[in-house]
């Protein structure tokens, strides 16, 4: 029910954010590469944002790694909490934390495809194209919130959203404008 939860939230937020901001703010956005450029734009932020969490996550850890816990002024249980924690940092394997990188390239990939749904919606006038772009990103969010809560092993979880990365990357190239050949503009089309 909270991977549910989530992923439903996440859906309608952050798409419906999505669609006001190019209806009323970004109104120029309506091409193909618009709507690309909009998507890696989102993913983007997200990746910068997490990324600096993770860089600053990644120097507290070094910082703490040689240090005496004790002279951080916690006592009892949250001192046993702190070093558990460092520690529990230190133990991962090398590869997870390479995982949340490529984690980002599919959730880029997955903001692009999206963001071109909207767009859709916007250029088609039609609606429906929200709601395929709200329940794609609930059911991607759901699906990895529940996978992870239920014990997965992460790299079994991103591949998971590696799939998902596919679906977008097919959308993305499915939505992309054909070239016009001239060979076969009929003289009458011409005229």
């Amino acid at each position: 029910l909270m991977a549910l939860v989530t992923g439903l939230s996440a859906g309608v937020c952050e798409e419906l954010a999505r669609y006001l901001v190019l209806r009323f703010w970004r109104r120029e956005a309506r091409s193909w590469a618009q709507g690309v450029a909009f998507g890696a734009g989102h993913g983007g932020v997200e990746s910068i944002l997490t990324g600096l969490l993770v860089l600053a996550t990644f120097a507290q850890m070094i910082a703490l790694r040689g240090m005496d816990p004790s002279t951080l002024g916690l006592s009892g249980e949250m001192l046993e909490q702190a070093q558990a924690q460092v520690d529990a940092f230190w133990a991962i394997s090398w590869y997870l934390p390479l995982l949340g990188g490529l984690e980002r390239v599919f959730a880029i990939t997955i903001q692009i495809g999206l963001s071109l749904l909207v767009v859709r919606a916007l250029t088609h006038r039609n609606l429906g194209w929200l709601g395929v772009a709200v329940l794609g990103h609930a059911l991607v969010d759901g699906v990895a919130v529940g996978l992870a809560r239920s014990g997965w092993p992460l790299p079994a979880v991103e591949g998971v959203v590696l799939l998902f990365a596919l679906g977008a990357a097919a959308i993305i190239l499915a939505l992309r404008p054909r070239p016009v050949q001239e060979d076969n503009v009929s003289r009458e089309t011409l005229t």
